[in-house]
């Protein structure tokens, strides 16, 4: 993505129009991008919290 932005900021010189834009942009992608990964990270990390307390109650 960032990479991606530079290309725009590179071959349309940086304005007051441009900047918002990119702004705007940015979120939206970022928010798109976190959404699909949020229901996978979620388990992962309820896994590991799991796997965290099983091995606390082992240990006690």
């Amino acid at each position: 993505m960032a990479t991606a932005t530079g290309i725009l900021l590179k071959e349309i010189p940086p304005t007051g129009v441009i900047k918002p834009v990119t702004q705007f942009d940015a979120p939206k992608v970022k928010k798109e991008k976190m959404v699909p990964p949020e229901p996978f990270s979620a388990p992962r990390k309820t896994k590991a919290t799991f796997t965290k307390r099983v091995e606390a109650a082992s240990l006690e």
